[in-house]
């Protein structure tokens, strides 16, 4: 299972969408046939946020509907099937960010809020933060969206380039271009490195 991730990673990393897309299907074949739900649950979501992290939004929609029909069947201790619903509605607000619908994100985000106040797992409070900036940011309110970025995971490099696309945007040239060298020259892989490496790299030869 690791290593059909690792392949789908360096396809991203490489470019060829369509490839890590099917390496991911592949993935979640497998896990089907190994009785690992939330394997197959993680690999629909991971083809989802590809999709749209590669501009292909439109095609996003079907694996985050994929993921639910698991989420909602499976055999999962109530745990987790309550974590994976958590995340299915900020997934679900990420892809409607993502489609310029900010009311429905924003209802989207309003709801996970009740439900990350209840449950105050700090994982998904700095989940619920990235979401919240990255809608912030799309309204324009670029503040509100760097105070929501910094309580989000600080070690990951996608956060960072949402911050610097963000600084970018209110004219913080150097503290964007601080971020994209960062991300251009880590080596810790992962597919959030790999959905924006390309792009920071270019921001950096600009």
């Amino acid at each position: 299972m690791g290593a059909l991730f690792w392949i789908a990673t360096s396809y991203v990393h490489e470019g060829e969408t369509d490839k890590a897309i099917k390496t991911l299907e592949e993935r979640a074949a497998q896990a089907e046939k190994e009785n690992m739900p939330t394997s197959i649950i993680g690999s629909y979501n991971l083809a989802a946020f590809v999709l749209t992290e590669t501009g292909h939004v439109d095609k996003s929609e079907k694996y985050l509907e994929m993921a639910n029909e698991v989420i909602k069947s499976a055999k999962l201790e109530d745990k987790d099937r309550d974590s994976f619903t958590f995340n299915a509605g900020l997934n679900r607000c990420y892809y409607l960010v993502a489609k310029n619908d900010l009311d429905g994100a924003d209802a989207e985000a309003e709801m996970c809020k009740k439900v990350a106040a209840q449950r105050q797992n700090p994982n998904e409070m700095r989940f619920l933060n990235l979401n919240f900036g990255m809608l912030e940011n799309k309204k324009g309110n670029y503040d509100l969206a760097m105070d929501h970025f910094s309580k989000a995971d600080q070690q990951s490099p996608y956060t960072w380039f949402c911050m610097a696309e963000t600084h970018e945007k209110m004219g913080n040239k150097k503290e964007a271009s601080k971020l994209y060298k960062k991300i251009a020259a880590w080596n810790t892989n992962g597919m959030g490195l790999a959905v924006v490496r390309a792009r920071a790299v270019k921001k950096t030869e600009m």
